[in-house]
């Protein structure tokens, strides 16, 4: 019996079946490790260090974003906008890149996709997951994954406040 776990359409997959580890990307063949073998780990090494990067670059955007516009616009947090704005149009760039001339291979599209990109917002993750289902003809879900996800998001924020403030 297999299990799978991931996003439908999402760019990485990972399927567990009869003790092998299955990494793949949609539209591209299929690497095989068993039992988390060299393949698995090479891939965790390559979203590592693509988050490594992604993060620096979060921060140092953000950072001189905010000291660029923030007197212009103090009761926004600008940098991070901009962050996740950015982040959304390099994924749907990429993204459509790689579906028309099928650029990026398997283990580049863990390192920019989901290391660098989830390094540098996961907003952008957000954001295509949010177009693909309106791609997909599912205008339902794609509200409902927006709707949740801000309701959800906001109210876990102020859950975790008011579970911090316990004992004071």
């Amino acid at each position: 019996m297999g299990y799978s776990f991931g996003i439908a359409n999402s760019v990485t997959a990972v399927q567990i079946e009869k003790g092998c580890y299955i990494v793949g990307q949609r539209n591209s063949k299929t690497a095989i490790a068993g039992e988390w073998g060299k393949i698995a780990m090479i891939n965790v090494l390559f979203v590592g260090l693509g988050g490594f990067i992604g993060a620096v670059c979060r921060y140092l955007a953000s950072l001189g974003v905010q000291q660029l516009l923030g007197e212009k616009t103090p009761w926004m947090p600008v940098g991070t906008l901009a962050v996740n704005v950015v982040g959304c149009f390099v994924i749907g760039l990429l993204e459509g890149l790689a579906a028309n001339r099928a650029l990026f291979e398997d283990k580049m599209r863990l390192l920019i996709f989901v290391g660098v990109l989830g390094g540098f917002t996961t907003f952008s993750a957000f954001g295509f997951e949010a177009y693909t289902l309106l791609d997909n003809k599912q205008p339902g879900a794609a509200l409902a994954h927006v709707g949740l996800h801000l309701v959800a998001g906001l109210g876990a924020v102020y859950l975790g406040i008011l579970v911090s403030r316990i004992g004071q």
